[in-house]
């Protein structure tokens, strides 16, 4: 074996009881605990649904269904925003605003 070129692998077993960054992974798992137990989104406000539902009514539109049939989305998304409890979603508030004629400020 002296005409071969690479050095020798030794192969050990890795002892458990030598983990040298526990409190690494103890840190991590206490950060995820926390990630986890505050988990939420932010929603609309009724601010920017009265908003919306003021623009919705001077442009002659009664209905919640007709400005949504005139941005083609499905009629509980309107009552989501004017209610406030819709997760902000930038193709919907971007569509709101070209078809109310109006700046939407959340």
């Amino acid at each position: 074996m002296m005409h071969q070129d690479w050095k020798e692998v030794i192969l050990q077993k890795h002892d458990p009881k030598a983990t040298p960054h526990k409190h690494v992974e103890l840190s991590k798992a206490v950060k995820l605990e926390n990630d986890t137990e505050n988990l939420s989104n932010k929603v609309v406000g009724l601010s920017l649904g009265k908003q919306i539902q003021t623009a919705r009514l001077a442009r002659g539109m009664k209905t919640q269904k007709e400005l949504a049939v005139m941005i083609s989305v499905r009629p509980e998304i309107i009552t989501k925003y004017e209610n406030g409890s819709a997760i902000p979603d930038t193709n919907v508030l971007q569509k709101l605003r070209k078809a109310l004629g109006t700046k939407l400020k959340a």
